[in-house]
């Protein structure tokens, strides 16, 4: 069942700060599933392009409501991936729209963006991982 599956130790996957997955992390989360890894980041790769327009278009539109309740799901997704890089601008974005105040959400926004962009690289990886 891929129990005690040990993260790959790839250059991607060095203890690093900087890191847009913990991957040792998100193999936690899933137990030592490698299956449930491959599951979770195949969806993620799937949706995110969806779901980072739906956030686009709710900051252009100035529609705060939909800018919390998008970000909300988005952060979940991003916390379950053990994302950390990428939560904290998901986490601005749905705070300016609880607070119904968007000032900066572009700036939130372009960061979302650019941390996606350096996860997926890393969670394509892992959606091709074999079990050991």
């Amino acid at each position: 069942n891929g129990s005690d599956v040990k993260p790959d130790p790839g250059p991607a996957s060095m203890e690093s700060r900087d890191a847009p997955i913990d991957e040792r992390r998100l193999i936690e989360i899933a137990d030592g599933d490698i299956e449930l890894v491959r599951e979770i980041t195949g969806i993620f790769l799937k949706d995110h392009a969806d779901r980072l327009r739906a956030i686009e278009k709710a900051v252009a539109a100035c529609d705060a409501r939909e800018v919390e309740r998008v970000a909300h799901t988005i952060k979940g997704v991003l916390q379950a991936l053990a994302a950390g890089s990428a939560v904290a601008p998901a986490q601005r974005l749905e705070a300016m729209g609880r607070s119904r105040d968007l000032h900066g959400a572009e700036q939130a926004l372009a960061d979302l963006r650019r941390e996606v962009e350096r996860m997926v690289p890393v969670l394509v990886r892992l959606s091709q991982r074999k079990a050991a």
